[in-house]
């Protein structure tokens, strides 16, 4: 195991090393994404909570 995550935080405890669920990539708790109890890197993360442009489309924003 590494002592560092790729994103420089250090692995203090043997469970700081994470891991996306998805690709495997190593995450921390400073880098991952949790959603439901399962980690994710922030690349997968945001592929799998991506809106799509047609579901965008009918959204309505109001300014505060």
């Amino acid at each position: 195991m590494k002592g560092t995550c790729s994103c420089g935080s250090p692995f203090l405890r043997l469970f700081d090393d994470l891991g996306c669920v998805e690709c495997g990539h190593q995450c921390c708790w400073s880098c991952a994404v949790v959603i439901e109890s399962a980690a994710y890197c922030v690349r997968c993360a945001d592929l799998l909570v991506e809106v799509s442009q047609s579901f965008a489309e009918g959204v309505v924003r109001c300014s505060a």
